[in-house]
């Protein structure tokens, strides 16, 4: 029963982790696509975070797997984690403009928090 529940397990991250791969040349393109000058939606908001972790070299996080929440004038993408209950990676891109204004590893805390 045991070894059947493992192999689910293993089964569903995996088809999750596939569904949302990103690899470095799909990011670079993405980027390269987008228009910045109508503003920048959630979607492209997600693609230029991307690309700031690839140029940190940010390692240890689902960068497949971003979720966005919206603020009055940017994005805060949020990547979770390899590893659980380990910090975040957030970033912060104007709407506006595409710009990231801020970048850093912070706590749940920091997730739900406008601090940044």
């Amino acid at each position: 029963m045991m070894t059947k529940k493992i192999i689910l397990t293993i089964i569903c991250l995996t088809q999750i982790l596939l569904a949302g791969c990103s690899t470095i040349q799909s990011i670079n393109k993405n980027v390269s696509s987008i228009d910045f000058s109508d503003g920048i939606s959630e979607k492209e908001a997600k693609i230029i975070a991307q690309k700031k972790m690839l140029d940190l070299e940010k390692k240890g996080y689902l960068l497949s797997l971003p979720e966005a929440e919206t603020r009055k004038n940017y994005w805060k993408v949020v990547f979770s984690s390899l590893e659980m209950n380990k910090d975040y990676f957030i970033v912060n891109v104007k709407k506006d403009t595409g710009e990231v204004t801020y970048s850093y590893e912070g706590s749940i805390n920091d997730v739900f928090s406008d601090k940044y």
